[in-house]
């Protein structure tokens, strides 16, 4: 007969019940909350969420601060007489002609939408060219050794240069700022869209044949995927380059836009509406570009979470 004394293990008889974890627990130290469903922690998503306005008014602060300080060095040196007013006029004048000419007078509106017009519609085409350019170049060896010679010969130089003899081809007037945007456009992006198709992955390709995807399948699945960094690169050059030879097109040969205000105005020796329509083109173009690159990160969305 086995006279062993029973076990007195409590899991191992019927009945027993499951000790609490905050029993065993060491003495001195508190069981910790399970975190609620989701990975949350209960009493700290406030705390986050109050941040985040906190986080967002600072970096606004942060990018609104170098302009806040340019108009006040300006300012002072204007109010303690280092520049003479009728030739550089102070923050006032200059905000005076700015509101008489958008608002008072509504003036410059015009002169806005015409040179809005031409910037976008030329980058618009010269953007459309150089991405089919850039992809058949990166795709064809042959279309590559054709235009490489005279696009890297082409790039470099001055597109303004170019201006008078589109005004002996096309006349005075639109079609040739259009033609003078649509080459300061084209070749930055061909540049970049060629130089994103041929750096895509040899690896990324071999996985979409081996899954039995063609030419035109890959191309449009992996290569312009794998290349959207560049090409957007591309586009925000592009943009930047279309407004710079714009408003210096229409300082030559037309009669209305941002260019022609600035040369208009100092010719007529209004230095406060010269440095109106510069600030105007720069707020023009730093829209534009604000509104690509915002364009740029929600595209490029997917690098972030692939990290």
């Amino acid at each position: 007969m086995n006279n062993a004394p029973p076990s007195t293990d409590s899991t191992d008889s019927p009945g027993a019940q499951a000790v609490p974890a905050e029993a065993a627990a060491p003495p001195g130290t508190a069981a910790k909350a399970a975190p609620a469903r989701g990975g949350a922690v209960p009493g700290k998503t406030p705390a986050r969420r109050g941040r985040r306005p906190a986080k967002w008014l600072g970096a606004a602060g942060l990018r609104l601060a170098p302009f806040v300080l340019v108009l006040l060095l300006w300012w002072a040196l204007s109010a303690g007489g280092a520049f003479d007013p009728t030739i550089i006029p102070g923050p006032k004048a200059v905000g005076t002609a700015l509101w008489d000419g958008l608002i008072t007078q509504g003036d410059m509106w015009s002169d806005l939408g015409a040179t809005l017009y031409r910037a976008v519609l030329g980058l618009l085409i010269g953007a459309a060219l150089g991405l089919v350019i850039g992809v058949l170049m990166g795709e064809s060896k042959w279309v590559a050794h054709l235009l490489e010679p005279l696009i890297s010969f082409a790039f470099p130089m001055p597109k303004l240069a170019l201006l008078p003899l589109l005004i002996v081809v096309f006349g005075i007037g639109q079609t040739s700022l259009l033609v003078m945007v649509v080459l300061g456009a084209f070749f930055p992006m061909v540049v970049n869209t060629y130089a994103g198709v041929t750096g895509v992955s040899r690896v990324l390709l071999w996985n979409a044949r081996t899954l039995g995807a063609n030419k035109l399948q890959q191309l449009r699945t992996v290569v312009v995927f794998a290349a959207l960094p560049h090409i957007l690169s591309g586009i925000r050059v592009a943009t930047g380059v279309a407004f710079l030879l714009v408003v210096a097109a229409e300082m030559i040969s037309a009669n209305d836009g941002l260019g022609y205000l600035i040369i208009f105005s100092q010719r007529n020796y209004r230095p406060d509406l010269v440095i109106a329509g510069i600030l105007a083109t720069a707020a023009l173009g730093f829209v534009i570009d604000r509104l690509v690159s915002y364009a740029s990160a929600r595209l490029l969305a997917w690098q972030d979470s692939a990290r």
